[in-house]
């Protein structure tokens, strides 16, 4: 497996540090998480002080993104550890890479603070990878963040927003993604058996099985959009599968306003489905 870590912060020292030549931080870094398997660790750091290129840009590169375009698939996960002068930074794409926040103001060894924290977030990566291997789970945790109206999914999404830090992490991300798994059943007065994730719109999602389309890239669409559309929550998605949405009740036709990926507004009307990507793109 190979992942991705990186370090926004504004400490320069620590920028530094983690970008020592004759340091080998990934390799401690990798033994403190305790990860099992074979793993490497491409470290790599920014600091928004120093750099003109907007972070989501640099991260989108780091990834291997080319024009916006999601390249060959570099990474089997990311995770990025931020200070509190870079919240700003992340704020849009919280939901696509799996990021803690850490309190970079002292720090006394800046070697072993990237290796206890580093080690803290890949460990918690490697829990929620392991509870999304289920098929219902993994499907539970990519719906659409923006459309996907339901408080247990936002429960959900929050913590690991919030706790990818948190030393108790997988005593509570599995009960909050299997509480998402329950939303999942049956259309309203249907005779057939498939069962969709229904919201509180009301709406249902199926995970569609085909591969035949990408969500879109290029003009009003930016870095983030793409790696929203790669990652969620640094665990790696299909970006050739959409969700197909329709009305929670059957042989009702879908209407209403749905949030794009770049946060303008999809208007549809009597829509027998749309299709919806994990980033919000829909079409």
């Amino acid at each position: 497996m190979h992942l991705l870590a990186v370090l926004l912060a504004t400490n320069e020292a620590l920028v530094k540090t983690l970008e020592k030549p004759r340091t080998d931080i990934s390799a401690a870094a990798l033994r403190n998480a305790r990860l099992p398997g074979s793993n490497e660790l491409t470290m790599v750091a920014f600091n928004p002080a120093k750099q003109r290129t907007p972070f989501v840009d640099f991260l989108s590169n780091a990834m291997g993104v080319v024009e916006n375009r999601p390249g060959e698939a570099a990474f089997d996960g990311v995770v990025v550890l931020f200070d509190s002068t870079t919240v700003q930074d992340v704020t849009g794409i919280r939901d696509g890479v799996f990021a803690g926040q850490v309190d970079a103001t002292y720090i006394e060894d800046r070697e072993s603070f990237l290796i206890r924290h580093f080690g803290r977030l890949l460990t918690n990566l490697a829990v929620l990878m392991r509870t999304m291997s289920d098929k219902t789970r993994m499907e539970a945790a990519i719906l659409p963040a923006k459309n996907f109206d339901s408080e247990v999914f936002r429960r959900f999404m929050d913590l690991c927003q919030t706790q990818a830090m948190a030393v108790d992490f997988q005593d509570r991300v599995v009960p909050a993604l299997t509480a998402v798994t329950k939303l999942r059943g049956p259309r309203r007065r249907s005779k057939y058996p498939t069962k969709y994730f229904k919201d509180e719109r009301p709406s249902c999602y199926q995970y569609g099985p085909e591969k035949h389309s990408w969500f879109e890239t290029g003009g009003e669409h930016s870095s983030v959009c793409t790696i929203r559309g790669m990652f969620r929550f640094g665990v790696p998605l299909e970006p050739q599968r959409h969700f197909n949405v329709t009305h929670a009740t059957d042989n009702v036709r879908i209407s209403g306003s749905f949030r794009t990926c770049h946060d303008s507004w999809l208007v549809a009307s009597e829509r027998t489905h749309l299709n919806m990507f994990s980033n919000d793109f829909a079409k």
